[in-house]
């Protein structure tokens, strides 16, 4: 894992084994509430969006899968010593997050609010006018679950290109809640997210076109709607396809122990996320820890 930590994106690195480390070590906490896992403080972390920001895990050393408070969002609220509000939901798509039910509760975050009735965002809105003034740190993952189904599709480009407007329509009225309701000086972040396709290479015989087509999907369509979409409300965007690697080109390999040599972007994803061995799309803890110091930088550097 090391070697594929030490890779490089642009020439610089992914991140540092020594802050992943310290990272997993200071959050990799059984699963708690929010009011037992953060202590309370004047600050407050919104972390809004789907399984990523719902801490998901899929059934791993005989644990079923479950949403955790290993995720990034709880790794952040701890090393930036922000109490967490989390409205996120596993398999909610941002168009659902608008116009959809309240989120079942076996799909909720860990200590998140629950609704019976309304939208998350009414939830939402509630949360923000609850918090508003005291919400320092607001991050929002989703559109990943709207894009999903067309992902494996031999016609994927007018299938996303379909799917886009709508959920930059539905982030919009996201991002417009939480912009009419936070101060001017909030730190607000967009995210997107790995390109874990590259990763299949890795583990079975794989059309190596695919892959050029699976790096113009998220370069070329998804990550600039998204980044254009929260640029437009104020909001910063961290690139996470890029900063696991995946716009590196194949021809940069690593000598792997499991895989032997590889595509140093199909080894990344392989590390940090699930995909290689379990073909699930969601990050390792090791993954939550890289997106949660991106998170960290961005915060910091405000």
């Amino acid at each position: 894992m090391a070697d594929v930590l030490r890779s490089t994106s642009h020439g610089r690195p992914l991140i540092a084994v020594a802050t992943l480390l310290a990272l997993l070590g200071a959050c990799g906490t059984p699963e708690t509430s929010r009011s037992e896992s953060q202590p309370a403080t004047e600050g407050v972390y919104l972390s809004i969006g789907d399984s990523y920001a719902a801490g998901y895990r899929p059934a791993d050393d005989g644990e079923a899968a479950r949403n955790t408070t290993d995720g990034f969002a709880w790794q952040v609220a701890s090393a930036a010593g922000l109490t967490l509000h989390s409205q996120a939901c596993s398999g909610i798509t941002a168009v659902a997050f608008v116009d959809g039910p309240p989120c079942p509760p076996d799909r909720a975050a860990p200590g998140s609010s629950q609704r019976t009735d309304g939208s998350e965002l009414d939830a939402l809105t509630e949360a923000l006018a609850e918090h508003g003034d005291e919400v320092e740190l607001v991050t929002v993952v989703l559109g990943g679950n709207d894009v999903l189904r067309c992902l494996f599709r031999p016609d994927w480009r007018p299938c996303v290109e379909q799917v886009m407007p709508r959920v930059e329509s539905a982030l919009d009225d996201v991002l417009g809640a939480v912009t009419d309701a936070v101060a001017a000086d909030t730190t607000v972040v967009g995210l997107t997210y790995p390109n874990v396709l590259l990763g299949g290479g890795a583990v079975r015989d794989r059309d190596p076109d695919l892959d050029d087509e699976a790096v113009e999907l998220f370069r070329d369509v998804i990550n600039p709607a998204l980044e254009k979409t929260y640029r437009r409300h104020g909001a910063r965007f961290i690139d996470v396809t890029e900063a696991f690697d995946g716009y590196v080109p194949a021809e940069q390999t690593v000598t792997t122990e499991e895989h032997g040599e590889i595509p140093v972007r199909a080894a990344t994803i392989c590390s940090l996320t699930f995909y290689c061995d379990r073909t699930d799309i969601h990050p390792r803890p090791e993954g939550h820890a890289a997106i949660a110091e991106l998170v960290l930088s961005a915060f910091r550097d405000e």
